[in-house]
């Protein structure tokens, strides 16, 4: 079992979905603008690049049972000579879900490292690496 799936797995909801569709479906997207404010287990680097913003853009199917979420960063982050442009956020604890009215929600932080997860319709594993526990707070509140 993945180090992503045993941090993963709190049960929440997301809603405002979209009509954004970048997986080529016509199914509805998710569209929650957030930020990272604070990390409490994570890489100095990341750290260092606090508040981070993104946007929710897909609730992924999960062979686990977790809700993740996929979410695009506003700008990239560099990870290990390569530049990650997507996150995968999950709730941390049960009942403490992704919503519009997040406000310092603990969350587990994965870095998309392939790509080719954003077509998927359901969470792989493998094309994500878990980076940082950290808390996240929808964008309309403000920053503290």
């Amino acid at each position: 079992m993945s180090i992503i799936r045993k941090v993963f797995g709190s049960r929440g909801n997301t809603e405002e979905p979209s009509a954004r569709s970048i997986k080529g479906t016509t199914k509805p997207q998710y569209r929650l603008p957030f930020r990272i404010e604070f990390i409490d287990d994570g890489p100095e680097q990341l750290q260092n690049l606090l508040p981070i913003n993104a946007v929710i853009i897909d609730k992924m199917q999960s062979p686990d049972g977790g809700e993740y979420y996929l979410a695009e960063l506003q700008k990239p982050i560099p990870s290990q000579g390569r530049k990650i442009t997507y996150l995968v956020v999950g709730g941390r604890l049960v009942g403490g879900g992704i919503s519009p009215s997040m406000k310092g929600l603990p969350i587990n932080i994965a870095l998309v490292t392939n790509n080719e997860l954003i077509k998927d319709e359901i969470m792989d594993f493998d094309k994500a690496e878990f980076a940082a526990i950290g808390s996240a707070t929808a964008a309309h509140h403000k920053q503290a």
